[in-house]
């Protein structure tokens, strides 16, 4: 039962209101009916189902075709079959600094010394301990293209330990036109 007043909620034994001082009649003021609705699931589970539908989807549109081919004699570019150091290489001088935010960077170049233009180059960093193990490595890469005799500029920048006793780099991908 409720208060007339203010809508407090009294207990039948009561004849005073304790929140608004109002007499209580001998006849209770029941709550009114309220209508609850329950949550209609199967809008909630239409819409999961559609989303995961548009995912499959777009996974089925986006996904490379497993007949595609590429027909004979078509220019394409190319993971180079051997090693990157093959076709490009970092040139002498490069640098490694610690900057006042507590990054290690290392910049410097890579040279591409084949006869093909680079389309795509990654070079890979490794931080090593005092006894040569790799405590972490990071990367850096360009789709830039680098002809034939010429240098590319890079940075690679990552979150520095002092645990980084020394560092290497080398050329981990190329791919040429």
């Amino acid at each position: 039962m409720f208060c007339k007043s203010c809508g407090s909620e009294l207990q039948v034994d009561w004849k005073v209101c304790p929140k608004c001082g109002t007499l209580i009649d001998s006849q209770p003021i029941q709550t009114p009916d309220v209508k609850t609705t329950s949550s209609n699931n199967s809008l909630g589970i239409g819409k999961i189902v559609t989303v995961i539908g548009f995912i499959i989807f777009g996974i089925y549109i986006l996904s490379p075709s497993q007949s595609s081919s590429v027909p004979a004699n078509t220019s394409t570019s190319f993971l180079a079959p051997t090693k990157p150091s093959d076709y490009i290489q970092v040139v002498p001088g490069w640098t490694w600094t610690v900057d006042r935010y507590g990054y290690s960077k290392i910049n410097g170049s890579i040279k591409n010394i084949g006869t093909k233009t680079i389309s795509y180059f990654a070079v890979t960093a490794e931080y090593l301990s005092d006894d040569g193990k790799v405590l972490d490595t990071s990367y850096t890469n360009s789709l830039e293209k680098i002809q034939p005799g010429n240098e590319k500029r890079f940075e690679i920048m990552h979150k520095h330990s002092p645990d980084f006793k020394k560092s290497r780099i080398f050329p981990s991908q190329v791919r040429t036109e």
